[in-house]
């Protein structure tokens, strides 16, 4: 993580809270280092799956470990478990690149097609009204 994001992050969450203007001669308060902790580990998320061969992923994962055992939060804890439950999966997905995108979005589209068609008491209007919104879409 880049440490002046990390500084634009704190310094941010520091003064939307006011707390600055209030007591400047106080410490950052707990909420501000739980939330920078989250969004550490967030970010090395982002890294992981950006990696580009298993290695990187290993040592991504490996410092994403150390930051969620740092937070000390149930949240990034579940996070972490979550990640190592589906490592299989994601190394799949880091070496083939390959994810289910296209096919949720086909099938986000025919479910507002079919949405949009329902009413129709002729089933071959309805069939007709379902070929003709896809081929639209599929010429646009």
């Amino acid at each position: 993580m880049r440490s002046d994001v990390a500084e634009v992050l704190r310094f941010a969450v520091y003064d939307v809270t006011g707390f600055h203007t209030t007591y400047p001669d106080r410490p950052y308060p707990k909420a501000v280092f739980a939330i920078k902790a989250a969004w550490e580990v967030k970010e090395q998320v982002r890294v992981l799956l950006r990696t580009g061969s298993l290695e990187d992923a290993e040592l991504a994962k490996e410092r994403l470990e150390e930051l969620v055992q740092a937070s000390k939060q149930p949240e990034t804890t579940k996070l972490w478990r979550t990640i190592c439950r589906w490592w299989k999966e994601i190394e799949v997905l880091i070496v083939t690149g390959a994810t289910t995108g296209k096919v949720e979005a086909n099938n986000t589209a025919i479910k507002h097609i079919k949405r949009t068609a329902r009413g129709y008491r002729n089933p071959n209007n309805y069939t007709s009204v379902i070929l003709l919104r896809s081929a639209a879409r599929t010429t646009a």
